[in-house]
């Protein structure tokens, strides 16, 4: 009984979620496309629609915020605001990629302001997101990384305060472009074809590659990598010292894990 249940469950979300997309229009660059007002900011790349519906922003990742606390990862307060300036009274216009929608039944989109710029893009060359791809949805990835650099390159937001303690090389995958610890089991099943070295999580994270959830390599949230602190939004953590791997030149091993196909 509990099994026909979620299955009809699931069939009525799965019919929503096609009467929404074919409702949606075809623009320029093929890709289907939605124009709608947000009623909610949930977080730094997640909003409620005007419908109901819940959409979270293509190819970034956010800081996250604990709603029930009040406390949130560096910068996380920061992300949902800028968001919130970016959708407040504005009609957007979505494009959708290859994956509609993820596990959880939320529309993965690409969201553009009243003028016309990409927000997706824009919190990553603030320094209030990183590069967090997906296989299936790719379309604009070179776009994404692009803006990720710049905010590298000129220390904003998240990447300011970097201070790296653990240490490389890592494997990268060059398909699901996540980077694991040595260790790690999930690296460890990287097909020889897909595999690549990354000499810090610095490089991996100029390249597109974001850390691996099952393992935990140094993740750009938590200023001191081996610590999983929470900041809540008038607490920043001290400045760290400079560090030798700022130096962007990308050279070596690194090479095998170039992006740009």
């Amino acid at each position: 009984m509990k099994a026909l249940l979620s299955q009809t469950i699931k069939a009525g979300l799965t019919a929503v979620l096609l009467l929404f997309i074919l409702s949606a229009g075809i623009g320029e660059s093929g890709a289907a496309q939605y124009f709608t007002r947000v009623k909610q900011v949930i977080d730094g790349d997640t909003i409620r629609l005007y419908n109901g519906r819940l959409a979270r922003y293509i190819g970034i990742n956010t800081p996250e915020i604990d709603h029930r606390t009040g406390v949130a990862e560096a910068y996380g307060f920061e992300a949902m605001s800028y968001n919130r300036e970016q959708v407040k009274g504005n009609k957007l216009h979505l494009e959708f990629d290859r994956q509609r929608a993820d596990r959880y039944h939320r529309l993965l989109v690409y969201a553009f302001n009243s003028e016309g710029r990409m927000i997706n893009e824009l919190l990553l060359s603030k320094g209030l997101a990183h590069l967090f791809s997906h296989r299936l949805n790719t379309m604009y990835f070179q776009r994404l990384l692009k803006a990720q650099k710049r905010a590298m390159e000129t220390k904003q937001g998240i990447w300011k305060f970097w201070s790296e303690t653990g240490k490389g090389p890592y494997i990268g995958n060059l398909v699901s472009k996540r980077f694991h610890l040595q260790t790690c089991p999930v690296g460890r099943k990287i097909a020889p074809a897909n595999r690549c070295v990354l000499p810090s999580a610095w490089e991996a994270y100029f390249m597109g590659f974001s850390a691996c959830r099952v393992c935990q390599p140094p993740h750009i949230f938590y200023h001191k990598a081996s610590q999983g602190v929470f900041y809540n939004n008038d607490i920043r953590p001290k400045k760290a010292s400079p560090k030798r791997l700022i130096n962007l030149t990308i050279q070596g091993a690194v090479t095998k894990c170039r992006t740009e196909k």
